[in-house]
């Protein structure tokens, strides 16, 4: 994972995986603020999971990690703690966002 890595910065893949147990790729991006429901932390998610979603219909993930060709893609969003109603909210619309691109994305709440 980059020093630069985090929803407070949208232009930065955090990390990529390949999840050997469910047989997907993993694009895992990190909240490292704690959840305060503000603006700036909903449209910085926002820009992020986009540009996740760019990242792999655009075939860059694929160019930059061939390995992953041919695997389904689940965007992983690594949290301190449970999002605030307001998150979850924004998080449900941005599973169906990536859906529609036919990206799973779950929410891991890290102990």
């Amino acid at each position: 994972m980059t020093s630069n890595a985090g929803t407070h910065n949208p232009s930065v893949i955090d990390l990529v995986t390949l999840n050997h147990q469910a047989g997907d790729v993993r694009l895992i991006m990190v909240q490292t603020e704690p959840w305060e429901g503000s603006e700036r932390q909903l449209r910085q998610l926002k820009e992020k999971t986009r540009n996740y979603i760019s990242f792999t219909r655009d075939g860059q993930l694929m160019k930059t990690y061939p390995e992953t060709a041919g695997r389904p893609v689940t965007i992983q969003l690594d949290v301190p703690s449970e999002p605030t109603d307001q998150m979850a909210a924004a998080i449900a619309s941005l599973k169906e966002l990536a859906k529609q691109d036919g990206i799973g994305f779950e929410v891991n709440v890290l102990p």
